[in-house]
């Protein structure tokens, strides 16, 4: 099978690093109820080999029916139920965890209750696939440049993300794991980092589209890293606030 635009070796690392990258990022959000701290990433680590077993499973019978995609090799293989069940059940798991973490993300950014913010979500969601189906029908090609897109912005958020904890963290004094990010009920937080944003920005814009070699994934962790943790240090040293607004963590820590 030769795909007719096949993607470059950075391309697909950069695909399948940034998705990683995104359940790295929301798995705090599903994971923060746990009575363990290791609870989260034992899990994830599991899932993650897992995954393995089933995309080897799937490249077998994607091969073997030269269909590009899952539903397409249940369809040529005469399993349409299957295949429904597959996609129905598939995206609403899948989904349920995207709508839970998007939700409490603008929660935090606009006064709206969350059941309104899942409501608006899920309209715009179920809004601009149906607008995607109408341009493009069953085509992999907009869905493959989103995840490249994702493969791209993630990354830079990782960036920012590890820097922060791994590295300002100490730099501030709190040196133990179990200090770092504590939060509770009434605690005053930031409502926006903008120093973390501006990093994400030029990370992304900078490794992902401006530097034309290596891999993207990469170039955009590294480079948000790199300035996130500069502008950190440079700011505290002018007394420069990092952050903009106020937020009250609430009784369920959100």
């Amino acid at each position: 099978m030769v795909p007719a635009s096949p993607v470059s070796l950075g391309e697909g690392i950069t695909e399948v690093v940034g998705m990683m990258m995104a359940l790295c990022i929301i798995t705090a959000d599903i994971c923060r109820y746990g009575k363990y701290r290791w609870s989260g990433p034992v899990a994830w680590s599991a899932a993650m080999m897992l995954q393995v077993v089933l995309l080897v499973g799937a490249s077998i019978f994607t091969l073997s029916t030269c269909e590009s995609d899952v539903p397409g090799v249940l369809l040529a293989a005469g399993l349409g139920l299957c295949s429904f069940f597959m996609v129905v059940l598939g995206q609403w798991s899948t989904n349920q965890s995207n709508i839970y973490c998007s939700s409490l993300a603008v929660s935090m950014l606009l006064p709206i209750k969350r059941k309104n913010i899942v409501l608006i979500l899920g309209v715009f969601g179920v809004g601009m696939a149906g607008l995607i189906a109408s341009i493009w029908g069953n085509a992999m090609e907009p869905f493959q440049k989103f995840i490249g897109l994702v493969g791209t912005i993630m990354p830079a958020i990782a960036g920012v993300v590890i820097a922060d904890f791994y590295l300002m963290c100490p730099y501030l004094g709190k040196v133990k794991v179990e200090d770092r990010y504590t939060s509770h009920p009434g605690m005053k937080l930031a409502k926006v980092n903008w120093l973390g944003w501006l990093a994400m920005g030029l990370g992304t814009v900078v490794g992902g589209f401006v530097i034309d070699f290596g891999i993207p994934a990469v170039n955009t962790l590294m480079l948000s890293l790199t300035v996130y943790s500069v502008l950190f240090i440079a700011c505290d040293k002018l007394n420069i606030p990092t952050g903009l607004g106020e937020h009250t963590v609430t009784e369920t820590g959100e």
